[in-house]
C-alpha cells in the first residue's frame, strides 16, 4: 500500500473510531468510506503493477519466440543450401558420367567404322582377286 493510501486508511480508521465514540454515524460512515477508498486505490495500484508485469513478461516471451523462429529459419536455410549443394554435386557427377559414357561410345563407333572399312577393303580385294583368277 502506498504512503498516500496508508494515510487515507489511517484517516478513515480515526474518523470511523471518532464517529463510533461520539455516536456520529456520518463520521463513522465517512471514515469507513475512506478506508474502502484506500483499499480500492491500493487494489487498483496492484492491478496496474501486475498488468505492467504481465506486459513485460509477454514482451520477453515474444522476443524469445522471435529469436527461436529466426534460428529455425536460419537452420532451414542452411539445410536447403546444403541440400542444393548435394543436388548440384550429384548432377555434376551424373553429367561427368554421361560424358565419359558418350566418349566410350564414340571410341567404339570409331573402331566399328574402322573395322567396317577394313572389312570392306578386304572384301573388295578378295572380289578383285576372284575376278583375276576367273579370267
Amino acid at each position: 500500500m502506498s504512503i498516500e493510501n496508508q494515510a487515507r486508511d489511517i484517516e478513515g480508521k480515526i474518523q470511523a473510531a471518532a464517529g463510533e465514540v461520539s455516536g456520529n454515524s456520518d463520521d463513522k460512515i465517512a471514515g469507513n468510506a475512506k478506508q474502502i477508498e484506500a483499499q480500492a486505490r491500493d487494489g487498483a495500484e496492484d492491478l496496474k503493477s501486475k498488468a505492467h508485469d504481465a506486459v513485460e513478461t509477454m514482451r520477453d516471451k515474444a522476443e524469445d519466440i522471435k529469436d527461436k523462429v529466426g534460428n529455425a529459419i536460419d537452420n532451414i536455410k542452411e539445410k536447403i543450401a546444403h541440400g542444393a549443394q548435394e543436388v548440384k554435386a550429384n548432377a555434376e557427377n551424373t553429367l561427368d558420367n554421361a560424358k565419359a559414357k558418350a566418349g566410350d561410345l564414340k571410341v567404339e563407333a570409331d573402331r566399328a567404322t574402322t573395322d567396317g572399312k577394313e572389312g570392306a577393303s578386304n572384301a573388295v580385294a578378295d572380289a578383285k582377286s576372284e575376278v583375276y583368277n576367273v579370267q
